[in-house]
């Protein structure tokens, strides 16, 4: 799944403070990088140990981001911290599948897939408006895709 920055405390295996931000620094342009980590247990769940896998954007794809992160601060008066506009130049994916089911490049890739596949439903939902299929259920998303490849409506 992909996260944010800031979005949850992580420690090394031995319990020191990690920091993602430190960690992808270091990241050559194109080549991916990948952590293991855990996330703090607490009293009533136990420590989680996930890996890290990420890659720098494109130029492009960075600037779009900041950009981005700009605008929503600007639409929800705040002020975008440093550390966001650097985090907008990376993708952030946080795994516990192991490194022998799928190296980072294979993790990376697999979430470029969802990310067609949810942009693919996205599309045939708004090429139907017209039709009111009520909430976004699994039986509307059926629904919608049936319809979508199953020929004109007459």
């Amino acid at each position: 799944m992909r996260f944010g920055w800031n979005a949850l405390r992580l420690e090394t295996l031995d319990g020191t403070p990690w920091s993602v931000l430190d960690a992808v620094r270091g990241l050559p342009d194109t080549t991916p990088g990948e952590w293991w980590v855990q996330i703090p247990g607490a009293k009533d769940r136990p420590r989680l140990t996930v890996r890290i896998v990420a890659i720098r954007k494109s130029p492009a794809a960075g600037a779009k981001a900041r950009r981005k992160a700009r605008k929503d601060a600007r639409d929800h008066g705040y002020t975008v911290a440093q550390e966001t506009l650097e985090a907008a130049d990376y993708v952030l994916i946080l795994t516990t599948l192991p490194e022998a089911a799928a190296d980072a490049a294979e993790i990376l890739e697999l979430y470029r897939l969802r990310w067609q596949i949810e942009c693919a439903f996205k599309r045939l939902k708004s090429l139907h408006t017209s039709t009111n299929y009520g909430p976004s259920t699994r039986i509307s998303r059926k629904l919608i895709c049936w319809r979508s490849f199953s020929g004109p409506s007459w």
